[in-house]
């Protein structure tokens, strides 16, 4: 009888730590929805793609279609949720989820995107003046010979 006692209560303190552990992977389904980065995962590769199809344009155009449309942004959310639930506690998603509900966080949402692509033009814009440099300095230094 006591062993049967202890198997209920161990089992019933799994489905306890499971339930938990699911409310946590819900939780930061939410997140990753709330901050649409599974859209943004699809729209990189979607990009990417673009990429693909600008490099081999003796490809069909409909085969690059049907390769987009196997894009699923839940793949990518599927990848992070392990991520997020190794580096975050439960509390930690909550209260980001409360912060991307309000106001600020959602102006950070909204503004991220825009964020990233003039950063990334200004790092492009960055690393090419970096680059002059040290070629005109391998060249004023004698490691290049011009022309």
């Amino acid at each position: 009888m006591k062993k049967y006692l202890i198997l209920v209560l161990l089992c019933a303190g799994g489905a306890v730590g499971f339930s938990q552990s699911s409310s946590k992977i819900e939780n930061i389904k939410k997140l990753l929805d709330l901050t649409g980065s599974g859209k943004m995962g699809a729209q990189v590769a979607q990009t990417m793609i673009s990429s693909f199809q600008e490099s081999y344009s003796n490809v069909p155009t409909e085969y690059w279609e049907s390769v987009k449309k196997e894009i699923n942004a839940d793949d990518i959310v599927a990848l992070v949720i392990p991520i997020y639930d190794k580096y975050y506690t439960e509390e930690d998603i909550q209260k980001l989820i409360e912060f991307y509900e309000s106001p600020i966080g959602k102006k950070v949402i909204s503004t991220t995107p825009l964020i990233v692509q003039e950063s990334m033009s200004a790092g492009k814009i960055w690393g090419e003046n970096i680059g002059k440099k040290v070629m005109e300095k391998l060249k004023n230094d004698g490691y290049i010979k011009e022309g």
